[in-house]
């Protein structure tokens, strides 16, 4: 018979927890929950708990279906154009229950079906304005040397622009300070792809969408831009980091 989860209990080791991060699924058998690892046993879907940066609320779920999670940042990238060489997904998300004081901010990544799926810090009696602010953990990641930014998806639940930049998502513009954050990582992504030969018309589309959008667009991953520029609402908006202008 397998253990029950108890949902307050082992947030709370991870809360007490001395590691700077900590692998969800090892953790999980840590606790002593190792009947909970192999999901669909036996079946051709058969995998390992957290083993999926798309699953992780279903893993969540599959735990105890009182948790709750809030994808904060999204971020995919493959090479332009496409030739299948890799692919890099990169997730930051908050996970809370009803059943327990303690919530989780998880760091997930993917590169080439490699997923890493970590918890990065463990709150207790979290509050509002921390949780909005929980964006500043995307945005102060080192990224001196990523080119990764092809697609980036930002919750509107959270907070993206400075105090100056304030009326900026609701008068339909991108903060340029996010902007900002990627054009780095942009120009990167140019010199790696100028060094590897790829041509001078491929190297022109090159470049980094973000969109700021509501919770559900996020989860659905079904947004793109131009094709559903027309569903955005109040406090949606999305922008290339460089516009053609700004291209050397």
């Amino acid at each position: 018979m397998k253990k029950k989860f108890n949902v307050d209990k082992f947030l709370s080791i991870l809360f007490k927890s001395k590691d700077e991060s900590l692998r969800l699924n090892y953790e999980i058998e840590k606790a002593g929950y190792k009947d909970l690892i192999l999901l669909n046993s036996g079946k051709d879907t058969e995998r390992y708990i957290f083993s999926d940066i798309e699953r992780i609320e279903d893993d969540f779920k599959f735990l105890d279906s009182s948790f709750i999670y809030s994808p904060i940042f999204h971020l995919r990238d493959t090479p332009e154009p496409d030739d299948g060489g890799y692919f890099y997904k990169e997730e930051y998300s908050l996970i809370t229950s009803k059943k327990s004081d303690y919530s989780l901010l998880l760091l997930a990544e993917d590169y080439n079906h490699s997923p890493d799926i970590n918890v990065i810090k463990v709150f207790k009696n979290i509050k509002k304005n921390e949780i909005k602010n929980l964006s500043t953990f995307p945005l102060s990641k080192d990224r001196t040397d990523s080119i990764y930014c092809k697609w980036i998806f930002l919750n509107n639940a959270y907070e993206w622009s400075k105090k100056s930049e304030s009326k900026d998502i609701e008068n339909n513009k991108l903060p340029k300070s996010l902007k900002n954050t990627f054009v780095t990582v942009l120009k990167n992504k140019i010199k790696d792809a100028k060094e590897a030969g790829t041509k001078k018309k491929d190297l022109r589309n090159i470049n980094s969408m973000i969109a700021i959008l509501d919770e559900k667009k996020i989860k659905d991953k079904s947004w793109r831009p131009f094709k559903n520029e027309k569903e955005l609402k109040k406090n949606e908006v999305w922008d290339f980091v460089l516009g053609l202008e700004d291209r050397e």
